[in-house]
C-alpha cells in the first residue's frame, strides 16, 4: 500500500468497526464537504436521467366519435335531378337538416317574401284600377259613343 494513512481498527468478536479521523485522511473539511456535495449531485442527476422526462397524462372519457370528412367529387343519381334558383333573396327558414332525406315537392328553403307580397298587392291594385277604367268606358264612354254615332247618322241624313 502506498502512502495511505493508517487508521486504527477496533475489532472485537462479533463486531466489525472502522474509525478514522479527518486528520488521519489528509482531507480538509471544505474539500470533504465539496466531494460529498459533488457525489450527491452526481447521484441525483443520474437518478433524474434514469427516470426520464415527466409525461403529461389525461383521464380517459367515454364519448361519441364525431368525424367530418370534407371531400370533392361527383354525386351519381339514378335519374337526373336539377336544383336551381330563379330568384334571389334572403333565406328565412331551412326546414331540413344536412343529410336528411327529402320527398318530392318538399321545401328545402323558404325565402323572405316581403318584397314579393308588396309587388303582388301593387299588381292587384293595378288590375282593380284597369277594371275600373273598363267599367267607366262601358258605362260612360259607350253610351256617349253610341249617341255620337246616332248624331253623326242624323247629320248625314240631313245633308
Amino acid at each position: 500500500m502506498q502512502n495511505l494513512p493508517r487508521m486504527p481498527v477496533n475489532l472485537r468478536p462479533g463486531r466489525c468497526a472502522v474509525s478514522f479521523s479527518l486528520r488521519s485522511t489528509g482531507w480538509s473539511k471544505p474539500a470533504l464537504l465539496t466531494t460529498v456535495a459533488v457525489a450527491l449531485a452526481a447521484s441525483l442527476a443520474g437518478i433524474w436521467l434514469l427516470r426520464g422526462r415527466p409525461v403529461e397524462t389525461m383521464q380517459a372519457v367515454r364519448s361519441d366519435l364525431v368525424q367530418t370528412v370534407v371531400a370533392s367529387g361527383r354525386v351519381m343519381t339514378p335519374q337526373r335531378v336539377a336544383i336551381g334558383v330563379e330568384v334571389t333573396g334572403r333565406v328565412a327558414l331551412v326546414p331540413v337538416r344536412e343529410g336528411q332525406s327529402v320527398k318530392r315537392g318538399q321545401s328545402l328553403i323558404v325565402l323572405e317574401d316581403q318584397d314579393e307580397r308588396a309587388a303582388l298587392a301593387q299588381a292587384a291594385a293595378a288590375v282593380a284600377q284597369a277594371g275600373a277604367r273598363v267599367r267607366q268606358v262601358r258605362e260612360v264612354g259607350l253610351p256617349v259613343a253610341e249617341q255620337s254615332v246616332l248624331q253623326s247618322e242624323a247629320s248625314v241624313r240631313q245633308l
